[in-house]
């Protein structure tokens, strides 16, 4: 599955967090939409409708309930709320909830304990492939990790 990451501050004026996590899916969602048409540029199409995950369960229900919706004054925020309901709503863009604590962007934004560095790798699918690698291969990355360190 294809990652996309960045990590800015945001630029617009929001009166709420609920209203920064919505400009912030917007962003991602348009980001998305992008990597969509050029995966489509070169013949490749997805097979599974592109997720945006959000650790606020107000935002998450105003994208995804017809019911819902965010009553603010501020046009910039309506026009991405809007969008970001059409998206969903034509299935091109999902939209879900994920506990803070289970949130794999955390290990691109933070510096994690041990044990939440593990976790994080897991979500990821990385895993350690040192018993893989012959004893002189591992020497020289071990010197190539001691070089870089120093400079």
């Amino acid at each position: 599955m294809p990652i996309d990451w960045k990590a800015t501050v945001q630029r617009l004026v929001t009166k709420s967090t609920t209203e920064a996590e919505l400009m912030a899916l917007s962003v991602a969602g348009a980001e998305m939409e992008w990597w969509q048409r050029a995966f489509k540029s070169v013949k490749f199409e997805l097979e599974f409708t592109p997720q945006l995950w959000c650790d606020n369960t107000a935002t998450v229900g105003i994208v995804t309930k017809r019911e819902d919706r965010l009553q603010t004054k501020l046009r910039h925020v309506d026009t991405h709320q809007m969008w970001l309901r059409q998206e969903v709503e034509q299935k091109r863009i999902q939209v879900s909830w994920v506990p803070t604590d289970q949130m794999p962007a955390d290990g691109l934004t933070k510096i994690l304990p041990r044990p939440k560095h593990e976790s994080f790798v897991k979500q990821l699918g990385l895993e350690d492939i040192r018993s893989r690698v012959t004893p002189r291969e591992n020497e020289e990355a071990e010197k190539r990790v001691e070089l870089s360190a120093w400079n």
